[in-house]
């Protein structure tokens, strides 16, 4: 009785391991809610690497959308601000802080609110080569952007910048193969080596079927009991 038990546990458990395997369902939209079929995180309107946000219509759109935004870094929330908001921006590097930059539609502005503060997340491509401590002759840059639409500092802006360009953007630099890419390699990647790591995603498939595989080798060993204890009635 308890080998039969133990078969029926393994079984149920090799069941549920498999299932977990299987593709996470799409999003759920609201009625009502507009985005573009291809790209189901991009606003229908724009904001696409072909039809980029001006600083304007960013603004406008603070949606926690992925977009993509067109303007000149123009300066930064410094370090020695009293606190932390589009006001007390500097149109500047002098003290520029290494964790965001602001941009405007012109390299010339000068006005705080016609312009974006842009967050530039820790580890990436783009605060080690957009900030302006570090960078200083990026001011005045033309810059193209990819991250999320949604208030930043208190005002409108743009956070976790995923990719970036100095040139206009091709579709090879929104899939990730431009400049500037911090995005995950889709699918798995790698061989779990040390010159060769794995990536999230094989990290994740690996693991799935090594619990697969185990699984299958309790299962067929529960058969195996199973029928040693059939034949000894």
């Amino acid at each position: 009785m308890n080998k039969l038990f133990k078969f029926v546990m393994i079984a149920t458990f090799a069941t549920f391991a498999l299932a977990s395997c299987e593709d996470v369902p799409a999003p759920f939209t609201e009625p009502g809610q507009t985005e573009n079929p291809d790209t189901p995180d991009t606003p229908a309107d724009g904001g696409t690497w072909d039809a980029p946000f001006t600083v304007a219509e960013l603004i406008s759109n603070q949606t926690g959308s992925t977009v993509w935004v067109h303007g000149y870094i123009v300066g930064s929330i410094p370090e020695s601000a009293q606190s932390a908001t589009l006001a007390n921006m500097t149109f500047t590097a002098d003290g520029a802080h290494y964790a965001n930059i602001c941009i405007a539609e012109s390299a010339t502005e000068t006005d705080a609110s016609k312009c974006v503060p842009v967050q530039l997340p820790a580890g990436s491509d783009a605060r080690d080569m957009l900030n302006l401590k570090n960078n200083p002759t990026k001011l005045g840059t033309e810059i193209w952007l990819k991250g999320t639409s949604e208030k930043y500092c208190g005002a409108p802006g743009m956070k976790g910048v995923s990719k970036f360009t100095l040139a206009a953007p091709t579709e090879d630099d929104d899939k990730g193969s431009g400049s500037g890419d911090n995005t995950p390699a889709e699918g798995a990647q790698g061989n779990g080596s040390l010159e060769n790591p794995f990536n999230p995603a094989a990290a994740l498939f690996c693991c799935c079927c090594h619990a697969i595989a185990r699984e299958y080798f309790l299962f067929q060993s529960a058969i195996s009991d199973c029928a040693l204890n059939a034949r000894s009635f």
